[in-house]
């Protein structure tokens, strides 16, 4: 039978840390063979009546004494503390280091134990995730401020194109020239999805604050998406259908903006891969409780159909049903892959369907609460008695660096009826400002000496300490709405390329602004 004493000693020996013993001098009674070896010594028994003084560490020997010696006078163990050590070839290891005091039969202290691992690898890994961490951080922050001022840069110039092609399609009466504004206002619009849809996807694709909650009405947002495509529908002749069941109810509490965005983007499929027949909208209500009501929103076309090996794919981004140097059908394959992630967030599920004669149903089952908030209902309901208080004879500050764009909003402004001055920068927005007074100025956020946000505290300001009656503040922004908390400062936000029909339904909105009502 093995001798105990040795049956210890190579297990010590053969353990794959370093490991010593000493007495209450702090002097060396044992250790094992790699504890040895790194003291630069052939076997244990060499350190025997040795300090840390006579040790390639001797630089650190007082700081480890000290620890002994606290433990000693203790009796309580130090464990998993790092500690710098010198090595024979003079490089300097990190080790994790436990020291636990020794008693005799008596309970008496008489010396400690201590055992330490070489962790200097594991240490330079930490700091080198540390830095890719760091490094990492900054290119992300770099690539956010660079898509920032891509979607200001690039939306900027399409506000102009926009706005003008599609206010001089309205005053064309030439027809093959209505046309041909038409075709221009299509195409640029057409590019410009494309842009937000790169943008959108570059910045890590559908963001949490575009499922921001408000009590809605889904009859009419699906009304308007099909007001939406019908041009393209009439183009190609397709028969549009929406039958939606009495029982759904009329006021929801969900996001507008997923929901807007997911029909569009089936209702754009629909279209893109049907030539002749239909595309139909059908809501039913599948269950209902006093607080919410699960429904079913499917959108069938009779088009060309998904082959059966595509169906489990199609969700995928960037996946297309047929290659893209084909061209019979644009598109990058993402508007699926954004309508399941709304889908997702919005906490339902979608599926597609299709047969061997042709046509596809996408069908998304989502469950919405119900909307039992009046203020939220009397502002979902249609009221157009009040909507022309705010639309004639409104003085107005365009506050924008963009040529193009300045003269296309003011073009649209004023045939309106608006009164309108342009400021191309902050400094003579200030002076405008301080010479005249205006109910509505649009700021845009990008500016070539300030900003919007800098531009909308400092006249706010003014207006406070001078008792000034309030003026109607709105940000053109070519950045999402609620990307952060300074555009509270603005009393509304207007996304980039200007629309004359979302300014004047945001001014059509007169109880968001009652202060304007003892001016009429």
């Amino acid at each position: 039978m093995c001798n105990p004493a040795i049956y210890l000693e190579n297990i010590v020996n053969n353990l794959p840390h370093f490991i010593f013993w000493k007495d209450k001098n702090s002097r060396f009674v044992g250790c094992n063979q790699l504890f040895a070896e790194a003291a630069g010594f052939s076997s244990p028994a060499e350190l025997i009546g040795k300090s840390d003084h006579d040790m390639p560490w001797k630089q650190y020997a007082t700081e480890y004494i000290k620890t002994d010696q606290i433990i000693l006078s203790s009796n309580l163990a130090q464990n998993s503390y790092e500690e710098e050590q010198a090595q024979q070839d003079d490089s300097i290891a990190i080790m994790l280091v436990s020291k636990v005091p020794i008693f005799d039969s008596h309970k008496n202290v008489v010396g400690i134990i201590g055992i330490y691992m070489n962790i200097t690898e594991r240490k330079k890994m930490e700091r080198n995730l540390l830095i890719a961490k760091e490094k990492s951080e900054a290119a992300n922050q770099a690539k956010e401020i660079f898509l920032q001022n891509m979607r200001h840069d690039l939306r900027t110039p399409f506000s102009g194109i926009l706005t003008l092609s599609e206010w001089m399609a309205t005053q064309e009466s030439d027809v093959i020239k209505k046309e041909n504004l038409e075709c221009i206002t299509q195409s640029a619009r057409v590019l410009l999805n494309y842009i937000n849809v790169m943008l959108e996807h570059a910045q890590a694709g559908i963001k949490p604050q575009d499922v921001e909650n408000t009590s809605l009405d889904l009859r009419k947002i699906i009304n308007e998406s099909l007001d939406m495509i019908k041009p393209e529908a009439l183009k190609k002749q397709l028969h549009l259908r929406l039958n939606y069941s009495d029982t759904v109810p009329r006021l929801l509490y969900s996001s507008a903006i997923s929901l807007r965005r997911m029909i569009l983007n089936l209702l754009g499929n629909a279209i893109k891969f049907t030539a002749k027949g239909e595309v139909s909208v059908d809501v039913i209500t599948l269950a209902q409780d006093d607080e919410n009501v699960t429904l079913n929103i499917a959108i069938a076309d009779t088009g060309i159909g998904i082959p059966v090996e595509q169906q489990n794919i199609i969700f995928e981004k960037f996946t297309r049903l047929e290659a893209a140097h084909k061209g019979n059908y644009d598109g990058m394959g993402l508007g699926l892959y954004d309508v399941k992630e709304i889908c997702r967030q919005l906490g339902g599920n979608i599926i597609a369907s299709s047969n061997d004669s042709g046509g596809s149903t996408f069908t998304c089952t989502l469950t919405f609460k119900l909307s039992n908030n009046k203020n939220c209902t009397a502002h979902a309901l249609e009221d157009n008695k009040k909507k022309q208080l705010f639309q004639k004879n409104l003085k107005v500050l365009l506050v924008e660096d963009q040529e193009i764009a300045a003269y296309a909003a003011k073009t649209v402004l004023e045939s309106e009826g608006f009164d309108v001055d342009i400021a191309v920068n902050g400094a003579v927005a200030i002076e405008k400002f301080n010479q005249q007074k205006y109910e509505v100025m649009l700021l845009d956020i990008g500016l070539p000496d300030t900003d919007g946000f800098s531009l909308a505290k400092q006249f706010k300001a003014t207006e406070k300490k001078s008792h000034l009656p309030p003026t109607l503040l709105f940000a053109l922004s070519a950045h999402e709405k609620n990307e952060n908390n300074t555009f509270n400062c603005f009393d509304h936000v207007l996304q980039k390329p200007f629309s004359n029909d979302a300014f004047q339904k945001a001014l059509a909105d007169i109880n968001n602004y009652p202060r304007y009502e003892s001016a009429l």
